[in-house]
């Protein structure tokens, strides 16, 4: 079983979070992943591609259910 997380955990996974997002962002911002894409050998690329796939996997939606609404 899988125990919650208590407030101060939760607390430092958002931190943590956020300080990562803007890590990439900073990043990002002065193109320093482009010019590192860039410089990549093509099988390189591929695998780092296929890596960030395959962390975006776990948070795909696999039960959604479409929400209908009629406004009359």
């Amino acid at each position: 079983m899988i125990e919650p997380m208590t407030r101060s955990r939760a607390g430092l996974f958002a931190r943590t979070f956020l300080a990562g997002f803007a890590l990439v962002h900073v990043a990002m911002s002065r193109r320093v992943l482009e010019r590192a894409a860039a410089r990549l050998p093509d099988w390189g690329f591929a695998m780092a591609y296929g890596a960030a796939a395959a962390l975006v996997l776990p948070w795909i939606a696999t039960d959604f259910q479409p929400f209908i609404d009629f406004q009359f």
